[in-house]
């Protein structure tokens, strides 16, 4: 009797300890977890929608806001939904066109086709799945200097940059005036559905070029050589099937160009 009674409060005692173990554990995780969330946006770029230059749509205007993300952080972390919002701006919606690749993400977590993971000392580009709308925007730059713009490929259907590089400002000072000076979107990607998240803020009047590598600043001359020379090649990366690369610069070959290589 003695015996069972020992062995009861000893099987007790080793069930408490480990729920004790286990609530420290969670608390632990709860104070301590977060400090581990290292995410850096190392580039930014707005995403022209606009599918052809010769023909035009309602998506003209249209723009993906796309950030370049780190995890300087110990632990994979799974992204699962992004949120814009607009900040001292007008005349811009978030309801614009909307996307779905794996790279790209809805403010309802359920929607999407599967979180994004980024893995420790890994990169990917990950862009909210609903674009922004500048109402006005192609119209606004008829007449600046827009159709002068000679635009640099990386490869065939692959746009990077500008040689007029003085027209990023120009661009800067238009969004000032159509937009709001101060106008900038706010992304915020929510971690683990509702257990955290990061919010990143971006001003759409100070873009520069790529070389600049600051994330908090959109490039613009990849913007405008991507508006001025419309290609489904970022979007396609974007789209990416198997969801682990999410790079946006991804070279895709097309067999009809390859003529071009010789």
């Amino acid at each position: 009797m003695a015996l069972a009674v020992g062995i009861t409060a000893s099987v007790t005692f080793l069930s408490n300890l480990n729920s004790a173990t286990d609530f420290f554990s969670r608390i632990y995780d709860r104070l301590f977890s977060a400090n581990d969330l290292k995410i850096s946006a190392v580039n930014a770029r707005l995403v022209p929608v606009r599918p052809r230059a010769d023909i035009s749509t309602p998506m003209d205007n249209d723009a993906f806001v796309a950030l370049q993300l780190r995890n300087y952080g110990k632990s994979p972390v799974q992204l699962t939904s992004a949120e814009l919002m607009l900040l001292n701006s007008h005349d811009i919606s978030t309801r614009g066109s909307t996307g779905g690749g794996y790279c790209m993400l809805a403010a309802d977590p359920n929607t999407n086709r599967s979180p994004v993971i980024i893995d420790p000392g890994q990169t990917k580009w990950v862009a909210a799945a609903m674009a922004l709308r500048f109402k006005g925007l192609l119209k606004s730059l008829a007449g600046t200097g827009f159709e002068n713009i000679v635009v640099f490929d990386s490869a065939p259907q692959m746009p990077m940059t500008i040689m007029n590089a003085g027209y990023i400002q120009t661009l800067n000072a238009i969004m000032a005036d159509r937009y709001g000076p101060h106008s900038a979107v706010r992304m915020t990607l929510k971690i683990n559905l509702d257990e955290d998240e990061i919010s990143f803020i971006l001003p759409l009047t100070t873009g520069g070029n790529s070389s600049m590598q600051k994330g908090e600043r959109f490039q613009q001359d990849w913007f405008l050589a991507n508006l001025k020379e419309p290609t489904m090649v970022p979007y396609l990366n974007l789209s990416n099937l198997s969801g682990k690369e999410c790079d946006i610069d991804k070279i895709i070959h097309f067999p009809e160009l390859s003529h071009q290589f010789d």
